[in-house]
């Protein structure tokens, strides 16, 4: 294939709070159209009300240093949000890379799924069956569409749907009660679901299978960072097959889902001028 990604030194710049900024330029300015791909890390793990995850913030931490490595023109990792800054996190990150030819969104922390929709848990999300999912969740749906008016690639990938949703002291859950956005009752999944759809030019990794759940510090996150710093020529499809052959080694059941436009998944995180290697 012909794509081809270019690489930019980096520097780093400090950032607001709950976030750290690693940019190619000093001001934060956008990234220009032929740099190379860009990153947002979201890293939740300190609930209001659901258990708390001590995994999240450190695999954040990996990723960033293994996109560093191989030149990511800006990483730019942000910790344990709520729904409204979660929201504003990503549309300010989809108006500042607009003209990145590839936008990689990662997050890491709870999630669910309810009459066949996925859904982020911001740190702030309360149960209540009185009230939608919807209510105080970000829908996955709505994180894709942010960038749809975006330039190249983009690529969303989410280690979510923990095992331990609820606090194990938690006697009050009626899960088979929660509401839908529509007002209807149904089960919250603790495993995603196939998207419905998926907005043109991108890509949608899950660190697990449909209807699956995993544990706070499985080795998806780990081991993505490490096939992106071994291997960055490797197109998106290929770098998950690699992460998903070594997942299943050592969990023996865990199998990541992707999704996508087959020219998509194509689409290569590179450290040189050349092409993907070849399948």
């Amino acid at each position: 294939m012909n794509r081809r990604i270019f690489l930019r030194n980096l520097s780093i710049v400090a950032g607001a709070a709950n976030s750290v900024f690693i940019t190619a330029s000093s001001r934060g300015d956008a990234i220009p159209r032929d740099g190379l791909p860009v990153a947002l890390l979201i890293a939740n793990g300190k609930y209001a009300t659901l258990e708390n995850l001590p995994a999240p913030e450190t695999h954040a931490q990996t990723l960033s240093r293994a996109m560093r490595e191989v030149g990511f023109a800006a990483v730019e990792i942000k910790t344990h949000l709520s729904k409204a800054q979660l929201e504003n996190s990503v549309k300010e990150f989809a108006r500042v890379h607009k003209a990145a030819p590839c936008r990689l969104i990662f997050y890491a922390g709870h999630g669910c799924s309810h009459n066949n929709d996925n859904y982020l848990l911001p740190t702030d999300w309360k149960y209540d069956q009185r009230v939608p999912v919807a209510v105080g969740a970000v829908s996955v749906q709505d994180i894709a569409s942010a960038f749809s008016d975006c330039e190249g690639t983009n690529l969303l990938i989410i280690d979510a749907c923990r095992d331990t949703l609820f606090r194990s002291d938690d006697t009050t859950i009626d899960a088979l009660a929660i509401r839908a956005p529509d007002g209807s009752k149904g089960p919250v999944g603790q495993g995603f679901v196939k998207p419905a759809r998926l907005p043109k030019g991108t890509a949608l990794v899950f660190s697990t299978s449909e209807n699956q759940t995993v544990w706070d510090n499985n080795p998806f996150s780990m081991l993505l960072a490490a096939h992106i710093q071994k291997t960055p020529n490797l197109s998106i499809k290929r770098l998950v097959d690699a992460v998903s052959k070594d997942i299943r080694r050592a969990t023996r059941g865990q199998i990541p889902s992707l999704y996508g436009e087959v020219n998509v998944m194509e689409i290569c995180l590179k450290r040189v001028r050349e092409s993907c290697l070849a399948d």
